[in-house]
Order: C-alpha cells, then structure tokens, then sequence
C-alpha cells in the first residue's frame, strides 16, 4: 500500500493535527528541545537557554510553538515555568509515523 494511500486511511481531523505537530517539531532549534525535554524533563526555559546557547527570547519563541501544537506541557513551580513533553502527544506522534510508515 502507497503511502498516499495509508494517509488517506486517518481521519481529516487526525491529518490537520499531525500536520500542525510535525510542522511544529520540524525546525531544528524545536527538534532540539524536544531531544532535551526527552533527555531531562521538566525544566525552565533558563535550563534550556543553557543548554542549546541561544537566547531566552528565541527559545521562548520556540517553546510557544510547541505548545500550541500540543507537543509541550508548562507548569508552573514558584516563579518558573516547568516544560515537559506531552507524552500522549508523543505516542500519538509515533503511533502516526508508525501508521504511514507501515
């Protein structure tokens, strides 16, 4: 079976989230902090920052993004926002990779 055919198999709603997730974790700085955030959870944006030598604006940007499409979750400890990866997101991530994959 051709991939176009086994992505015609998911539903309309499915393939608009699976878009918006993917073109969420395809730029390099979000495939990062997605590699980070499955390394070490929960943690600040200043931990990140750190970790990737970039500045907290631009990882903040990036983060923004990643929420929006569901694929981070923040909460909030004192004065700091804790960043994890949504893990039902991710095996819905590999569950559709796996799914157009065969």
């Amino acid at each position: 079976m051709s991939a176009q055919a086994k992505l015609t198999e998911l539903d309309e709603e499915a393939l608009l989230q699976a878009h918006a997730v993917f073109h969420a974790i395809s730029h390099p700085i979000r495939i990062n902090l997605v590699r980070i955030l499955e390394e070490h959870p929960s943690q600040t944006v200043t931990q990140l920052q750190f970790r990737l030598r970039l500045a907290q604006a631009l990882v903040s940007v990036h983060l923004a993004v990643l929420r929006k499409a569901g694929v981070v979750t923040a909460t909030r400890s004192g004065k700091h926002m804790r960043y994890n990866l949504d893990e039902a997101m991710m095996q819905t991530i590999q569950l559709c990779i796996q799914r157009i994959t065969g």
